[in-house]
């Protein structure tokens, strides 16, 4: 992946998830301690977050680093990070339970079928 087209993923996202959410570059600017120009900058592609900084936009949106980075695995996961995304958050504390049962569930399964083997 170039790094232009990484750049662009990472702003696009950057602009998604901030308009999803109803909050100005000024305020996330104030919020993140970086300037309105500097948060323009990432989202137009002009500009990449520091590396330091990219945890800290991440754990503002409450996404992880891969999903900013573009790095999730194709449109479902892309679509139920934003289905998740605009739940209420009893819900997505409901749905990560939901997805951490099935997860265990899989990994009792794999088991098995390893000492079946």
């Amino acid at each position: 992946m170039s790094k232009e087209k990484e750049g662009n993923i990472l702003g696009r996202r950057i602009s998604e998830l901030r308009k999803q959410r109803g909050i100005t570059q000024g305020q996330m600017a104030k919020e993140l301690n970086v300037s309105l120009y500097t948060v323009s900058n990432w989202e137009q592609g002009k500009a990449f977050p520091a590396v330091a900084m990219i945890p800290k936009v991440a754990e503002y949106f409450d996404v992880t680093t891969d999903y900013l980075l573009g790095y999730d695995h194709g449109g479902l996961s892309k679509e139920l990070m934003h289905l998740i995304l605009r739940m209420p958050d009893d819900r997505k504390k409901l749905a990560i339970q939901f997805f951490q049962n099935i997860d265990e569930e899989n990994q009792r399964m794999r088991e098995l079928e390893k000492r079946e083997e």
